[in-house]
């Protein structure tokens, strides 16, 4: 029976690996694959995501005349951010750089449109009460369901009461006391690096702005209409990257393109 266990294991994980290599390619599938294998190491997503950002700063200096520092930390406007892209995962680490067609309009969706924004600002723009905002709602089906075992880190109805008093805290402290650091804010997840770090996006071949991960935070601060909230990038097209290249090596001219010296991305180039 063990063996038999083995061999389903392994076609499993062969099985998988070849999805990656023919779907994103060999970088990505053997980026993957280390993950599975630090994970099975049982090291932490802390430390896993470290070393694989070790990993694509190591390339990315190779392959890139204008490589970024993944752990840069943008000063975005949120209100900018348009659309959500989970395609490009964190598991590969910071400061990935992807060739491909994971920015376009099939990979991505709109913010406004998702059920858990439209239950947020219905708390916090229209006065509702937690119970009756399709975040609360959609959770709470889900877990009588059992769909799934945590949403957004919520196990139980506990956790989710929980949750809310907690973006309630977040919303009015924000409000009052203006944006912080995610080191200088207070956490309600357990354990979980990603709460660690600033709200997370992908930048498309266009140098437009996707947002991965933070979700909470990101529509907290474009409730507030603030312009300006600190953000980490996950990934960047090739095509946006191959940009930053020219830009660094003066093959465009900065008077004649004033949004190319206002974005983000390019300050640390410009500088």
């Amino acid at each position: 029976m063990g063996e038999l266990v083995y061999s389903a294991m392994l076609e499993n994980y062969i099985r998988k690996f070849y999805t990656v290599l023919t779907t994103e390619g060999v970088d990505q599938a053997l980026k993957k694959s280390v993950d599975l294998s630090l994970r099975k190491l049982g090291l932490s997503e802390r430390l896993r995501i470290k070393l694989i950002t070790n990993i694509n700063t190591v390339q990315n200096e190779i392959k890139y005349d204008a490589p970024p520092d993944p752990y840069t930390i943008l000063s975005i406007n949120p209100n900018n951010i348009y659309t959500r892209n989970k395609s490009a995962g964190l598991h590969s680490g910071l400061g990935q750089i992807r060739d491909g067609e994971w920015d376009l309009g099939s990979e991505s969706r709109r913010i406004d449109e998702e059920w858990y924004v439209i239950g947020i600002k219905q708390r916090f723009k229209n006065d509702y009460e937690w119970e009756s905002t399709q975040y609360y709602k959609r959770i709470k089906k889900l877990l009588d369901k059992s769909e799934k075992k945590e949403i957004f880190g919520v196990g139980n109805i506990a956790e989710l009461n929980n949750r809310c008093e907690y973006l309630d805290k977040l919303f009015y402290n924000i409000k009052s006391e203006g944006y912080k650091r995610a080191n200088k804010t207070e956490s309600n997840y357990k354990n979980d690096y990603r709460d660690e770090l600033e709200i997370l996006i992908h930048i498309d071949r266009n140098g437009e702005f996707q947002h991965y991960d933070g979700i909470h935070r990101l529509v907290i601060a474009q409730i507030l209409d603030l312009n300006k909230v600190p953000a980490q990038v996950v990934c960047r097209h090739k095509q946006w990257q191959k940009y930053r290249d020219k830009i660094h090596d003066n093959e465009y001219l900065m008077d004649s393109n004033k949004s190319v010296q206002l974005h983000p991305d390019l300050k640390d180039i410009l500088s």
